[in-house]
């Protein structure tokens, strides 16, 4: 039988050990390594995933390009769930791995998504380490606490491991995460932000959602809730719409807004400003458990599996690029840009701790060019924060040492390439001395962002029944999403398409009608958000000017120009 060939083959053929990566304990990972700090329970229950690569990625990649430019005949012409699946499977690849997990447990225990992109097995521990052919400890960060079971290494056939692109939990330790928006109960003699000065400063000329097909999604985690009462306190006190969350999926503690606000700025933050820009669009709130530790894996395998998942989601969740395996974060990529080609929009906060990012927030030798991740992907839209609509002013980049209080994120990509949408647009910032530090210091080739920029600073927010003054670009990525809603909302009603992966439509735009965009040319992005008393800046960043730049992308937008815009393409 298949089975028994496989166990046989199995048994002779060379292993292949991977080494844990370089972040265990080591300067890459900041202040944030793990240490091993006991021998975990082998009874518990563990989901063990096997990532099996994809096929086919140099024609996605065509396709993916193809129905997202605005120049070619099939702009628009989304691939479905099925046929963009199929184009990548494995199904080789993926029958080799569920057999070798046959070795160790039953058919019953192994679950693979629709196409086979991602094969789990779920049993014990121990049985687990027998499938890796190594233990797995407990390890504890010194910084947070935070304990999670992983291994040194795994040990798996060369013929298995040629196959997959990861396996996961393995080696993968959990990166440091910047999740959550500032808070300010009051900010004397500064304005704020609603939905209104939203609506009057970004001609938004409409928030209503008419086509139900246009749904929208945020994406939250490490611990964040968010509270239906809030949402309809937000929504009395700003004269909106009452409109109820319509899915929410995975963990939601909406008790816990009234313990702490911390416990539910973000979470509210996106719900609430989302909304309030795309009303009554179909809702949906998805939630990874804290225990995860990596937030990322999972979500992505589990929106890649829905055949129907909401057309735009926000992300206000970010983590340093440099603590990420390649491998890892081209997978997550080629998942993303399959959602693309299918008319699924992902959009990203850029980070609040400009070009250095979180890890130089108290340590200013830690300071350097350490692009965020998931913002820095080529297939998302990263979104950073300006300063100004809170009074009315012109806009200018978010910074913490102008008083506002993060600094808005961007850089390049020391992983992924310039992609073609912004090639002309990074040769003539990199080409300007004054905005640009010496290309030596910093990835001059890879992909930079943001993308587009929107008010970041002084967010009214309700939490647990109080209004508090919230900032950061996790304000300013789910203002955009809620706008990309508005665009689909108009071009379903149309009979055309979602936008999908929208940045080569955004740059186009941009060079055919740069009166969409608010080009934001004063401010950079030297220092990192404001933890003490005065903020770390670095000795180095990067300088808004005209046109794009890796502090505020391409600025922000005519919200009725930009979607009139978008819907007649």
């Amino acid at each position: 039988s298949s089975l028994f060939l496989t166990l046989f083959f199995v048994t002779y053929v060379t292993s292949a050990l991977v080494p844990a990566h370089e972040c265990v304990r080591s300067r890459t990972c900041l202040s944030h390594d793990f240490e091993v700090t006991g021998a975990p329970d082998l009874d518990q229950e563990i989901s063990l995933t096997f990532a099996v690569k994809l096929t086919n990625t140099d024609r996605l990649h065509e396709i993916i390009d193809d129905v997202s430019n605005p120049a070619s005949e099939n702009y628009g012409k989304h691939w479905s769930f099925d046929d963009i699946n199929a184009l990548t499977a494995n199904p080789d690849a993926t029958r080799y791995v569920v057999e070798y997990l046959q070795g160790f447990v039953s058919m019953e225990q192994i679950d693979m998504t629709p196409h086979g992109g991602f094969v789990t097995a779920t049993t014990t521990l121990a049985v687990a380490q027998e499938i890796i052919g190594q233990k797995y400890h407990e390890f504890t960060s010194p910084l947070t606490g935070m304990k999670v079971i992983r291994t040194f290494a795994f040990e798996l056939p060369e013929e298995v491991l040629q196959l997959v692109d990861y396996v996961f939990p393995t080696v993968q330790f959990p990166p440091t995460f910047s999740g959550k928006p500032f808070i300010t109960s009051s900010a004397p003699n500064a304005g704020t932000i609603t939905p209104k000065n939203l609506n009057s400063y970004y001609n938004i000329t409409s928030n209503t959602v008419t086509n139900a097909k246009a749904t929208q999604c945020l994406f939250e985690a490490l611990g964040q809730s968010y509270s239906p009462d809030d949402l309809s306190t937000f929504q009395v006190r700003y004269g909106l719409p009452q409109d109820a969350l319509d899915t929410v999926i995975g963990p939601n503690d909406p008790t816990a807004c009234a313990k702490n606000p911390n416990n539910c700025a973000e979470a509210n933050l996106d719900v609430q400003y989302m909304m309030a820009i795309a009303q009554k669009s179909p809702t949906t709130y998805w939630s990874e458990p804290r225990s995860l530790g990596d937030i990322f894996y999972k979500w992505i395998q589990e929106v890649a599996a829905d055949p129907n998942p909401p057309l735009v989601h926000s992300i206000s969740y970010g983590s340093i690029e440099d603590e990420l395996g390649t491998s890892t974060q081209i997978r997550f990529n080629d998942e993303v840009g399959k959602l693309g080609a299918q008319g699924v929009t992902i959009v990203v906060s850029s980070g609040d701790d400009g070009v250095a990012n979180f890890g130089a927030r108290s340590d200013k030798t830690q300071c350097g060019f350490h692009p965020s991740y998931p913002a820095s992907c080529p297939y998302v839209i990263a979104v950073g924060a300006t300063k100004g609509p809170e009074n009315n002013q012109p806009e200018v980049a978010c910074q913490s040492d102008n008083g506002g209080i993060i600094t808005t994120g961007g850089g390049f990509s020391t992983t992924f390439s310039s992609p073609s949408y912004q090639t002309k647009e990074v040769a003539t910032f990199q080409s300007n001395s004054t905005a640009c530090p010496p290309k030596n210091l910093f990835a001059s080739g890879g992909r930079g962002y943001p993308d587009v920029s929107m008010a970041g600073y002084n967010y009214e927010v309700v939490i647990g029944g109080n209004v508090y003054q919230v900032s950061g670009t996790s304000a300013s990525a789910p203002v955009f999403a809620g706008v990309i809603t508005l665009v689909n909302s108009q071009r379903l009603s149309k009979g055309k398409s979602a936008v999908g992966y929208a940045n080569p439509a955004l740059y186009s735009l941009f060079e055919s009608n740069p009166s969409l965009y608010k080009d934001v040319t004063s401010g950079n992005n030297k220092c990192c958000a404001q933890s003490g008393l005065k903020p770390v800046c670095c000795d180095y960043g990067f300088y808004c000017t005209k046109g794009w730049d890796p502090v505020t992308g391409l600025g922000s937008v005519n919200v009725g120009k930009f979607v009139d815009a978008m819907v007649k393409l």
